[in-house]
């Protein structure tokens, strides 16, 4: 993939006032809708016992509970806001890459929100269950995707650096040999090899992870058990990535191990738990379409169209790389390529959507 994309730059300091502005956001909801309940303005002598002065007006249950559900969005803002700064400035501090840095704040701003928008409008146990125990678990796929590109993204705009402002797309796997033979450091080098190989690492445990969170869903595990889960794989695959990119002494080495073998544990483990009832280890691997297509509700053509699209994309897509000798034909594989990586993440994304609405 030949498009070097643009996640370097420090953005994830900025998070830290916007993170706040969504923790404040449900307060001045709060004020508006109270003017509106009471007709009037503002209470301001002693604002933190209005939703009693509410309550003594007159005022509606239905808008009491709203006004309530408003303020402890606030207060759970407010609660979470020095963790999550916290959080950011030490992952800054520590060296943490900003490409990483800037993935994580923008899926967590995105969940505040997310979670701020549940918390005022929901009255039902169904959509409060969302925030802990909806089937959350399956979008989590596209993140673990991601993570595994995260590496080779970096590797691209490194490489990219280091020749000059140039990368070669033409056959972008012989790129190291390329960087050799035009005297590149040798640390940065092995940087580079580090950087390709925690890619193909993410890109192998990928199947498993996959598996072991579908095969969970199918056999009925408690959707709080499997969200801690993803989460906990997640946050041990974005410090492996760290480690194994940033790691040049045998410490480091040894960390990168037992962070990859607590996590191949936790996968196994879990997958051999929910497998008791199915012996055949192998219908993990029969698992992605066919709980697709029967476990997530999407209908069979659907699937089959995919499925034939995806085998006509990848013929296309070896042709062309095997094939390829100019630059025209290296953006026409790049281009073959994010299709195919665009229709997977639609139907993943489609496939979790489907499931938390049979759900609700």
């Amino acid at each position: 993939m030949p498009i070097d994309y643009k996640f370097n730059a420090p953005l994830s300091l900025y998070a830290l006032p916007v993170l706040y502005v969504i923790a404040q956001y449900p307060q001045i909801a709060k004020m508006s809708y109270m003017r509106k309940c009471l007709g009037g303005p503002y209470p301001n002598n002693n604002p933190r016992s209005n939703i009693e002065l509410c309550k003594k007006k007159e005022v509606s249950q239905a808008d009491i509970e709203k006004m309530e559900r408003m303020n402890a969005a606030h207060l759970n803002g407010l609660e979470n806001f020095s963790l999550h700064a916290i959080s950011i400035l030490a992952a800054n501090v520590s060296g943490v890459d900003n490409c990483t840095l800037n993935i994580i704040t923008g899926g967590l701003v995105t969940a505040r929100l997310f979670y701020n928008y549940l918390y005022i409008n929901g009255t039902t146990r169904t959509v409060a269950s969302i925030r802990i125990d909806a089937p959350l678990s399956l979008f989590s796929l596209p993140f673990f995707y991601l993570n595994a590109l995260l590496p080779i993204t970096a590797k691209m705009h490194l490489m990219k650096k280091a020749l000059g402002g140039v990368y070669p797309t033409t056959n972008p796997r012989s790129n190291l040999e390329l960087c050799k033979k035009k005297g590149v450091p040798e640390d940065i080098i092995q940087k580079l090899e580090r950087m390709q190989a925690a890619h193909q690492n993410g890109y192998e445990n990928f199947c498993l992870i996959s598996a072991t969170i579908l095969t969970a869903n199918f056999c009925g595990i408690e959707n709080r058990m499997i969200n801690l889960y993803a989460a906990g794989m997640l946050v041990n695959r974005i410090i492996y990535n760290y480690v194994y990119v940033n790691g040049t002494t045998e410490i480091y080495g040894t960390a990168r191990s037992t962070v990859h073998t607590l996590g191949m544990m936790a996968s196994c483990c879990n997958r051999e738990h929910r497998l008791k009832d199915y012996r055949d280890a192998a219908l993990t691997f029969y698992l992605h379409y066919w709980l697709a297509a029967n476990f997530c509700g999407i209908e069979e053509r659907t699937i089959n169209l995919y499925a034939a699209g995806m085998l006509v994309n990848r013929i296309i897509y070896n042709y062309v790389y095997v094939n390829g000798t100019t630059n025209t034909y290296a953006m026409t594989r790049s281009v073959v390529h994010n299709v195919g990586l665009i229709a997977s993440w639609y139907l993943m994304f489609v496939s979790a959507y489907h499931r938390n609405v049979r759900n609700v």
